[in-house]
């Protein structure tokens, strides 16, 4: 199956709340974008596991599901960063943020969300509504330390 495909499905598995599911198809498609040499769109599925494992947190209230959440996040801009990509780098370092936020570490979120937004300019997903979206919450974090 297309690795695009696959990552849609997980896309639309985690969002009628079939976690187990939605992992299983970011598994799928994490293998056919290796196979395919794509390298941030391996990075995007850990970003697509990432709220999976939000999502799990937020029904179980269970710190483990922000542990796995926050590896994931942190395997994604390892594998930009380790390959030195020029572009990506800011969407993983956006959503390590947002689970540093949920663990309650301010000053790291704080401190990715910086970054990120110091490399958007050269990422492909900078789009405006997402810079603004960092923007807003860099404020709402600082506002909180």
């Amino acid at each position: 199956m297309d690795a695009s495909l696959l990552h849609q499905k997980a896309e639309d598995a985690r969002e009628k709340g079939d976690f187990v599911e939605a992992l299983k198809y970011c598994d799928e498609a994490t293998v056919a974008y290796q196979k395919e040499d794509n390298l941030i769109k391996v990075a995007e599925v850990q970003a697509s596991r990432v709220l999976t494992f939000r999502h799990l947190f937020e029904g179980t209230n269970d710190n483990l599901y922000l542990t796995l959440a926050k590896y994931a996040a942190k395997s994604g801009i390892e594998l930009i960063e380790s390959n030195e990509l020029k572009t990506g780098i800011s969407i993983p370092l956006y959503t390590l943020a947002k689970v540093h936020e949920s663990l309650g570490e301010f000053e790291e979120a704080k401190d990715n969300i910086e970054e990120a937004l110091g490399k958007i300019s050269q990422d492909v997903q900078a789009r405006p509504a997402v810079i603004a979206e960092m923007k807003t919450r860099f404020a709402a974090i600082r506002y909180r330390i």
